[in-house]
């Protein structure tokens, strides 16, 4: 399975960070057979820039341009910190490449701002989804052809999920994990990157 994680200004690496632990805890569990005939790739797609602000973060390492025709799996685009437009101007790079992934089936995960980015390639239109609660509004006057669905935490349409936050990012790993390597190894996931266990069940999105 080939996965990407898109690195964007703004984007908050907590995103990309728990996300990639899980899916690699998960691999880890399976049966030596499995790992080895079916390999977990994951990648950080993004473009190299110089930290010229000395913004004091961890800067992630990129493995992959948007200018690379590299095919993916599953692809999150990781929330970004505060109003999302100021990191999309100008990046239709990043819209480009995600309407490629799209055309080739890959499965696209979306974190509260993060959805922005599938709007603002076309790729939502018509559809229901959510996104992060404080930016209900301003989604809606700015993509008006996109149901927005203001009570769920994770929707679903055509191989694309949404989700509210990190935490229902969170939730909604545990489902796929469970769809990808089976329950048994979904319930000790949950069990140890989880607050609270319970008898999980997949839900309706």
């Amino acid at each position: 399975m080939n996965i990407a994680f898109v690195l964007y200004d703004k984007a908050l690496q907590s995103g990309i960070t728990l996300a990639s632990d899980m899916l690699n805890s998960a691999s880890s569990l399976r049966n030596h057979i499995e790992q080895r005939e079916q390999p977990l790739v994951m990648s950080v797609v993004g473009n190299m820039k110089k930290n010229d602000q000395q913004i004091p973060q961890i800067m992630l390492h990129t493995h992959h341009t948007f200018s690379e025709f590299v095919d993916f799996d599953l692809v999150f685009l990781p929330p970004m910190w505060g109003n999302p437009y100021p990191a999309m101007v100008g990046r239709k790079d990043i819209l480009s490449w995600l309407r490629r992934q799209k055309e080739n089936n890959a499965v696209i995960v979306a974190t509260g701002t993060g959805v922005f980015w599938l709007a603002q390639a076309g790729l939502l239109d018509k559809n229901t989804v959510t996104t992060h609660w404080a930016f209900y509004d301003k989604f809606a006057r700015q993509f008006p052809t996109v149901n927005i669905n203001r009570k769920a935490s994770i929707t679903y349409n055509d191989n694309i999920y949404c989700v509210r936050s990190i935490n229902s990012q969170t939730e909604l790993l545990v489902y796929l994990i469970s769809q990808f390597f089976g329950p048994p190894i979904a319930k000790i996931i949950e069990k140890h990157f989880m607050h609270e266990v319970s008898d999980f069940q997949s839900e309706v999105f």
